[in-house]
């Protein structure tokens, strides 16, 4: 949930705050997102068209015409290509727009990791945040996923590092967007 307070604090930002696009290739509660879904809401088009189940809870699932949270559904290669269209917009609208692209850790990446490379080779600006907030299982995800779970410690190669998820997000934002270097 560290991240998630990061992200809303730089949404709230007067500076940088609506140059922020979070993008999530699922469904944002999945991460954590429930209090940036209520500050920012999630785009759509034409805006909220049913009565969400948890309408009557504190953080309830609302979706704006003017939403800030790229909610793509299960499409990770299209929440992809949103990824480079807001991290290349420096470049071709002349927008210094941040994406935050929030995938599920290991199996997430091996879906679009050549993405990752061609969104790096377009030169494109942008932070990769993987994890979920522990509303999935990661060994319900099939054979992808199972790299999670650890060998008993006798089976262990001692020479390999334990795998251990986690959330790093990196200073840079403030300088990427007034293009002060390539962060």
């Amino acid at each position: 949930m560290g991240f998630v307070s990061i992200l809303r604090h730089l949404m709230k930002d007067a500076e940088i705050g609506k140059l922020i696009v979070p993008i999530v290739p699922d469904e944002g509660r999945t991460f954590g997102l429930e209090s940036a879904i209520k500050q920012v809401g999630i785009y759509a088009s034409e805006g909220q068209k049913y009565k969400p189940h948890d309408v009557d809870m504190v953080l309830s699932y609302r979706e704006e015409k003017d939403g800030q949270i790229l909610e793509e559904g299960i499409t990770e290669a299209g929440a992809m290509a949103s990824f480079t269209a807001a991290g290349t917009a420096y470049a071709n609208y002349h927008v210094p727009t941040i994406p935050f692209y929030m995938y599920y850790s290991m199996f997430g990446f091996q879906r679009v990791g050549d993405m990752m490379w061609a969104f790096a080779d377009a030169r494109g600006k942008g932070f990769l945040m993987a994890g979920t907030a522990g509303r999935t299982t990661m060994m319900g995800e099939g054979a992808a996923a199972s790299g999670w779970a650890q060998p008993p410690a006798d089976e262990r190669d001692s020479d390999v590092p334990e795998l251990r998820p986690g959330v790093r997000v990196r200073a840079g934002g403030r300088r990427a967007g007034r293009h002060e270097a390539d962060v």
